[in-house]
């Protein structure tokens, strides 16, 4: 009877194993779909917050001047190309200090600081400082310190800018109508700085149009360091668009004659308008005819205006 017992037992616990052994291998499979499908959401989720490894770290990607170098005795512009290098984290509390070279200072009212706040990730950004510059310089570059602070690192590098001068004279204007007329008197003037440390004689401005010369004007002696403000007068003969160049011939310290192109100017040449008829424009010889009939008006007025001043006396004498 315990045989029979232990076989039925052992019989139960077999059937029981075969019964359950399908159901744990649809679980799995069901829980192996289940990681399958939701595996590309969490590389999405992943892909989303991917960090470059970088720190915000600001630095200067380029410069530019407003001239192609200093010239000692002119102002200038500095412009700084700034750039987080991070993509993905951002900068906050940015300061730009600049540390200036001796021969420049910032302009009056204004200093060599900048402080910029928050840096984006990846943001690029422009600052500008204007300067002053001395006559006094004669190194042919300029050192400036560059240090760009933020809440969790500073870089710092030197700007070594170029010092030089392109020409002997520097225009800082010209002035003069943009629009004259054929045969009428014009004129257009210069506003320049003689540059460099050398005195020049027999300074002449002159000004060429399509290759020839218009006018000229004698200058002088010129020394270094001079600001003047020099015109030219000339007329123009055809109507047109043309644009004219202005040239500063002069004898250097080495007794040479040398000529430089300081200027252009565009100028339209036009016409004179016709005056309108019937106005006497100024210059204007012409003059009216006196008209007859008002000569005779008047003359007569004056004859009667006589003849009763003679008959008030005639009366005025017979009642005495």
């Amino acid at each position: 009877m315990s045989k029979k017992i232990k076989f039925g037992l052992g019989m139960i616990c077999l059937l029981s194993m075969l019964c359950l052994k399908p159901v744990t291998a649809w679980a799995e499979e069901d829980a192996t779909v289940a990681t399958e499908e939701a595996s590309p959401v969490e590389e999405e989720v992943k892909e989303s917050v991917v960090d470059d490894g970088k720190d915000p770290f600001i630095v200067i990607e380029r410069y530019e001047l407003s001239r192609e170098r200093i010239i000692p005795g002119n102002g200038f512009t500095l412009t700084l190309h700034l750039k987080n290098l991070s993509e993905t984290r951002s900068a906050s509390q940015v300061l730009v200090d600049i540390t200036n070279p001796k021969g420049v200072a910032p302009v009056y009212g204004t200093v060599s600081q900048m402080f910029l706040g928050d840096f984006g990730p990846g943001e690029s950004r422009e600052v500008s400082f204007d300067y002053d510059s001395w006559t006094s310089i004669t190194t042919e570059t300029l050192d400036f310190g560059v240090v760009l602070v933020s809440d969790e690192n500073s870089n710092g590098l030197v700007l070594r800018v170029p010092v030089g001068i392109d020409s002997i004279f520097h225009v800082m204007a010209a002035n003069g109508p943009s629009t004259v007329y054929v045969g009428e008197t014009a004129s257009v003037s210069l506003n320049f700085r003689v540059l460099g440390e050398e005195n020049i004689s027999d300074v002449v401005l002159r000004m060429e149009c399509e290759g020839e010369t218009v006018a000229t004007n004698s200058i002088g002696n010129l020394n270094a360091g001079t600001t003047k403000t020099q015109s030219i007068s000339f007329k123009m003969s055809e109507t047109g668009k043309y644009t004219v160049d202005f040239y500063m011939e002069y004898v250097g310290a080495d007794g040479e004659t040398e000529s430089e192109y300081i200027a252009t100017k565009v100028l339209e040449v036009k016409e004179i308008e016709n005056a309108t008829p019937g106005l006497n424009l100024p210059g204007d010889n012409t003059t009216t005819e006196p008209d007859d009939t008002k000569t005779m008006i008047l003359a007569l007025s004056g004859v009667l205006i006589l003849a009763i001043f003679i008959l008030s006396a005639v009366i005025i004498k017979k009642k005495r």
